[in-house]
């Protein structure tokens, strides 16, 4: 798998969905404050500190604010801002090209690994650091909110357009007992360029020789069916949450920051196993 270090698949564990690591896409140097009168409002920096800016990923933005924090406290001298625009974003605004300047970053992150080309255009050397991995779930929302069990055969089906409707054979036969309503499926899939993307459909990839052949692994993705899109983690989540009759994929701290109005995270990998949400939210 190429960058193998850097960017995980789906395990075949009941735990875990599509795994995806995180790393940050670093140069050379740092910032003091830039004084312009078209930049965003600047933290407090102490005289003679330290601005270093990033951006990238909402999949693990949680963890980088909180990790900036503690630095922070022990570093006083030294501010870390992070924006989640979304991986492809922060590969662009790393990079730098026709990238204004209140845009620019010192840091970038990304679920996907920079393309060779990319890597090219960096004016510095760019390092690339793994930080952190976790896993992408899938989140539904259904009339009741039924315990659903949505095998490889069916969650397939649903994101490549074969399946199109909750009382599909495919997914009943997986669920028997369950009164599944007969009811258009539409996938909440994301908008901008995503490493989440990358993570799901990588995946997908690999199970599926139908996506293997028209779409392969991408982060950003012009998906078959009846998509909506979102713009980031929490958005997919928070849109989950509110369409009757979605089921979308997003980084499972966002699917079970919001689980209410019917949305519910599953195991999209052996679900004839055993799969408890608590397993779920299991860091990969």
């Amino acid at each position: 798998m190429r960058h193998a270090p850097i960017i995980g698949r789906l395990w075949s564990i009941p735990a875990a969905a599509a795994v995806a690591s995180v790393l940050i896409l670093a140069g050379c140097s740092g910032s003091s404050v830039p004084v312009k009168a078209d930049s965003k409002p600047a933290p407090a920096v102490p005289e003679g500190g330290v601005w270093l800016r990033g951006a990238g990923a909402t999949f693990p933005a949680v963890l980088y604010d909180e990790w900036f924090r503690i630095y922070h406290s022990q570093h006083p001298d030294i501010v870390i801002t992070y924006e989640a625009v979304g991986s492809g974003e922060g590969v662009r605004r790393y990079i730098g090209h026709n990238v204004v300047e209140r845009d620019r970053v010192d840091f970038g992150a990304s679920d996907a690994a920079m393309r060779d080309d990319e890597i090219a255009m960096v004016r510095d050397r760019a390092l690339l650091v793994p930080l952190t991995a976790g896993s992408v779930a899938l989140a539904y929302n259904l009339p009741d909110n039924p315990e659903l069990k949505l095998p490889r055969e069916a969650y397939v089906g649903i994101f490549t357009g074969a399946i199109t409707n909750w009382n599909d054979p495919r997914i009943a036969g997986a669920n028997p007992g369950l009164n599944l309503p007969n009811l258009t499926i539409a996938t909440v899939v994301r908008q901008d360029s995503s490493g989440t993307t990358f993570a799901f459909t990588k995946h997908l990839d690999a199970v599926s020789e139908q996506w293997r052949s028209q779409h392969g692994p991408a982060t950003l993705v012009n998906w078959p069916g009846n998509s909506m899109r979102a713009a980031g983690n929490e958005g997919a989540a928070g849109r989950i949450k509110q369409s009757v009759g979605s089921v979308g994929y997003a980084a499972s701290c966002s699917a079970r920051v919001h689980p209410g109005a019917g949305a519910r995270a599953t195991c999209p990998h052996r679900l004839a196993l055993s799969c408890p949400r608590e397993q779920l939210f299991t860091g990969a």
